[in-house]
């Protein structure tokens, strides 16, 4: 034999005795042999279906992780991969699951690395990472009511808050005239204005806040100034 040629089903060739071909596409293919003697001679051999190439498995998934928190720390997961008949997640705090779609528990709030990998029945692996974060509840509380008479008790009016990403506090006063304004969370009014004692009197707070997850609240309201 003088001559080989090959042709591999999806318009690849070779003319190698042996060859090795990578398919680029998955499916079923025929394919065919054509030898040529050194007289001029040909004989052609075909395989119809000869090689199977199994598609590829695509790992892909979505969760609801944003509505999860340290009060509900239960994040779904959603498995959305293609030609897999296996799953194995790793949920980035040292747990594992073999579900196909499973529900996880977080030990708290935090970042977490979620690995998927899928095994289709060639035996196929795809594997997809992703981080989700379990954010912390905020909560925001403001008294209505303040008596800053020295006694050390209820002198200030403060606005009590937790796990808080920005907080704005404006204090007006009856006719819409700002008397006071503060950023940090343990800011606070102790009753005067430019140093001197406020009147008892019905005040107007302003407070805008930004939660841990990035929820912009306005809150408007009264505080009562008693003497």
């Amino acid at each position: 034999i003088a001559q080989y040629q090959w042709s591999f089903g999806d318009g690849g060739v070779s003319s190698d005795v042996a060859p090795t071909y990578i398919y680029s596409a998955s499916g079923w293919f025929n394919v065919s042999l054509m030898a040529v003697s050194d007289s001029g001679c040909s004989t052609t051999k075909v395989i119809n279906n000869a090689v199977n190439i199994f598609p590829p498995p695509s790992a892909t998934f979505s969760d609801n992780a944003e509505d999860a928190s340290d009060v509900y720390p239960f994040v779904n997961f959603f498995n959305s991969s293609t030609e897999a008949t296996a799953s194995y997640w790793s949920f980035g705090d040292s747990t594992f699951s073999t579900d196909y779609s499973p529900v996880h528990q977080y030990p708290g709030p935090g970042v977490y690395d979620v690995q998927l990998i899928v095994i289709n029945t060639g035996g196929c692996v795809d594997t997809t990472l992703r981080s989700i974060e379990v954010r912390p509840t905020s909560t925001v509380y403001i008294p209505n009511a303040f008596s800053p008479n020295g006694d050390l008790k209820n002198d200030l009016f403060q606005v009590y808050s937790s796990n808080l990403k920005s907080m704005d506090v404006c204090i007006y006063d009856r006719w819409g005239l700002k008397i006071m304004e503060w950023q940090k969370p343990d800011g606070y009014w102790d009753g005067k204005i430019n140093g001197a004692p406020a009147q008892a009197d019905v005040y107007v707070y302003r407070v805008e806040t930004v939660d841990a997850r990035d929820k912009k609240e306005v809150r408007l309201g009264h505080v009562t100034l008693v003497r």
